[in-house]
């Protein structure tokens, strides 16, 4: 007879609760009520680098993780729960000053332990924020943690007014499903990109004109949401474009990684939902045309029938803005593409022609070129994408600075043969095209 043994591991919220036991003393005590009558929020708050910041006082840190001023102003005074030792990641990095290397070695610190409380000025109570361990059973064992927000439900109201209006002074993040949070300086600037009049027309009139539509939309009974897809060879500003639209002032930028193992059926399912509350909300998903490529052998974490479910959504999809990549969009699905509400905009990125690379170069070059010069670089690029002619300016100023002189178009000229020589080397040696050669889709 065989015995069988079977384990059951306990839900990861009660492994978390017991994180708190040896705490509930002085949890009661600062928030001014029983555990039981708390409310307990999953929140990331920026209050751990404050208390770090007066922790280690005069010690030097990066500002990696620096918190708004006007979140600063808002706490009186915080108070960390007694008979514990805060613990605290410390990583060498470096002060952001305006010269890369002339910045300072510092301490990138993050606070990883121990519960804190904090009293916002004009408030009687503190609410707790705790950062807490836990051990997550999907895919494997992984040591995972959460932030809970834990406030007395008399002062609920007041704690999250206040932190709304916070948190939004906070820079702007991509918040990406299977990675991390990805920080930006937002550029919501079209006119720094250089774009073609047909990318133009297709997308930053069609893309702008959205946020002044809803009415007009729920007037004539239609889903107010848009979906685009950029395709073209590796680049030609897909991403760039995807970044000034993410910078939108009213946008929360969200984006999907179909890489991550960790990211199944049901982690879509949310990635849709947490852009549903967020409205109005991008969408980003890079690489559509790799996206649902298996092997034979392999199961798919992500279905293709899934991922359109999703696209079409049964709930509410208003506000949300899809934007998809693709280098071949051959390889797409028909479903992808020719089921009507899905994409809106199929736009072709295609490698510049001349006027586009004169354009770019122009403001690469800040107009040190004679009109002579620019076009000469201008015929020796043909079929370059902007990275490519990105990346012989870059060369250009290397062997410029070698000779300490200014990048002039002897400089520029060896640079683009340098990158042509490459690209072609490349192309010889696994039999693929480059973007300089037979570009472009028809």
């Amino acid at each position: 007879m065989t015995n069988v043994t079977q384990i059951r591991f306990a839900p990861a919220v009660i492994s978390m609760r017991d994180y708190l036991e040896p705490h509930l003393p002085w949890l009661e005590r600062v928030v001014g009520c029983k555990y039981s009558e708390t409310v307990t929020f999953e929140i990331d708050l920026p209050i751990g680098r404050v208390v770090i910041d007066e922790l280690l006082g005069g010690v030097p840190l990066d500002d990696q993780a620096d918190v708004p001023l006007r979140f600063r102003a808002e706490i009186d005074h915080w108070e960390i729960g007694g008979g514990v030792s805060p613990q605290i990641q410390l990583s060498l990095s470096r002060k952001r000053t305006t010269n890369i290397v002339e910045r300072e070695p510092a301490w990138n610190a993050v606070w990883r332990d121990c519960p804190i409380a904090v009293w916002f000025k004009g408030e009687p109570r503190a609410f707790v924020v705790a950062n807490i361990p836990y051990v997550s059973f999907q895919q494997g064992l992984f040591s995972k943690s959460k932030s809970w927000l834990i406030v007395n439900r008399a002062s609920t109201t007041s704690v999250l007014n206040r932190l709304l209006s916070l948190t939004q002074c906070q820079p702007k993040q991509v918040s990406v499903w299977g990675g991390g949070h990805l920080s930006f300086t937002p550029h919501h600037d079209w006119d720094a990109v250089v774009l073609d009049p047909s990318v133009v027309q297709l997308v930053r009139n069609d893309f702008e004109s959205f946020f002044q539509r809803e009415p007009w939309f729920r007037e004539h009974g239609l889903p107010f949401r848009r979906g685009y897809l950029f395709y073209g060879p590796p680049g030609n500003g897909k991403t760039t474009v995807i970044k000034v639209m993410a910078s939108h002032p009213a946008i929360t930028p969200l984006s999907f990684d179909f890489g991550s193992e960790c990211m199944n059926n049901e982690s879509l399912s949310g990635f849709f939902e947490e852009a549903n509350r967020n409205a109005p909300s991008l969408l980003i998903f890079e690489d559509l045309d790799r996206a649902f490529v298996v092997r034979d052998d392999e199961r798919p974490r992500i279905t293709l029938q899934h991922f359109l479910n999703c696209l079409d959504g049964v709930g509410t999809q208003d506000g949300l803005i899809v934007v998809a990549t693709a280098n071949d969009p051959s390889t797409l699905d028909a479903a992808i593409l020719n089921r009507p509400g899905r994409f809106d905009r199929v736009i072709p990125f295609r490698p510049p022609d001349s006027d586009l690379r004169g354009d770019y170069l122009r403001r690469l070059t800040r107009g040190g070129l004679t009109v002579q010069e620019l076009r000469s670089a201008v015929l020796g690029s043909d079929g370059f994408s902007f990275a490519q002619l990105r990346e012989s300016y870059i060369m250009a100023g290397q062997l410029a600075f070698g000779s300490q002189l200014r990048i002039g178009m002897e400089q520029l000229r060896q640079g683009i043969d340098a990158v042509r020589t490459q690209a072609t080397a490349i192309k010889c040696w696994d039999g693929s095209k480059m973007g300089f050669e037979n570009a472009g889709f028809a």
